[in-house]
């Protein structure tokens, strides 16, 4: 009798547990912590790097992060087969969760296949990383020649842009670039991806380079498409030599830029 009481007053208690740790709320889940390249990027098919000169003699190398972690450090690393891997000092965009590093490409770096990463740390430890496999591609002997190179220079990365809705037209923003010398056009993208993410870009507007080597892509939104919802946008060295109303073949694409964007909607109030 004594043992069927205890046994009873057992199952009571734990009964009474089970009904209290299900009252209590739920432990938060943790957050996924990840990190992907937002340049170079997919909006080429060959991911090409080259410091010819545009702005500068550096590839901006850029990566954008999910779920910040406390104590965030990022490093790229730069590796061709059989070496050992170069690692490059990224720096954060403000406070923002993303990360650059403008990266002059050593002279004893010959053109070839080579594999990018960016490594993302918490307080010391390595907490995510992205790979990506590039191809060094800055001197015309031999062949190819080497690829031209675009700079964004309006938006700032990590910074607003504006965007204006004419009436009867679609929504675009104006992005701003400096270019090669070999640069005949730019293609401009947007994309709506989460940061951290791969970015699935857009194409949204393309535009002839001028003799100083500067462009500007009106770059248009798909119908449907808000503002709010543009996260980064970039833009890409073409070959394609200019032609009235004519879109460059992006089978001339060469290296580009990409820049994390904050969007905002501009609203003229006089003239």
């Amino acid at each position: 009798m004594r043992g069927r009481r205890r046994r009873a007053f057992v199952g009571a208690t734990l009964s009474a547990v089970a009904l209290v740790a299900a009252l209590l709320p739920a432990p938060a889940a943790q957050a996924q912590v990840a990190i992907e390249f937002l340049n170079p990027s997919d909006y080429t098919t060959a991911l090409q790097l080259s410091d010819v000169g545009d702005n500068d003699a550096a590839v901006h190398l850029v990566a954008w992060v999910k779920s910040v972690p406390s104590n965030p450090l990022v490093e790229f690393e730069l590796q061709s087969t059989g070496q050992n891997p170069q690692t490059i000092n990224a720096n954060r965009v403000g406070s923002t969760d993303t990360w650059e590093a403008f990266f002059p490409i050593p002279d004893g770096n010959t053109d070839g296949p080579y594999v990018l990463r960016a490594r993302l740390y918490s307080a010391g430890t390595e907490v995510a990383n992205d790979e990506k496999a590039v191809t060094i591609n800055q001197s015309n002997v031999p062949p190819p020649p080497a690829a031209q190179t675009v700079e964004i220079t309006h938006p700032a990365n990590g910074s607003p842009f504006g965007f204006f809705t004419p009436k009867g037209k679609e929504t675009n923003g104006v992005i701003a670039v400096k270019a090669s010398e070999g640069t005949e056009q730019v293609r401009a993208f947007y994309t709506q991806s989460d940061p951290g993410t791969d970015p699935d870009w857009r194409v949204c507007g393309f535009a002839s380079v001028n003799t100083t080597g500067v462009a500007r892509i009106r770059c248009t939104l798909a119908s449907g498409h808000a503002p709010s919802s543009i996260s980064a946008v970039a833009a890409v060295a073409n070959r394609t030599p200019p032609a009235q109303g004519t879109e460059p073949n992006q089978g001339l694409d060469d290296s580009g830029d990409a820049h994390r964007i904050t969007p905002y909607v501009q609203a003229p109030s006089r003239f």
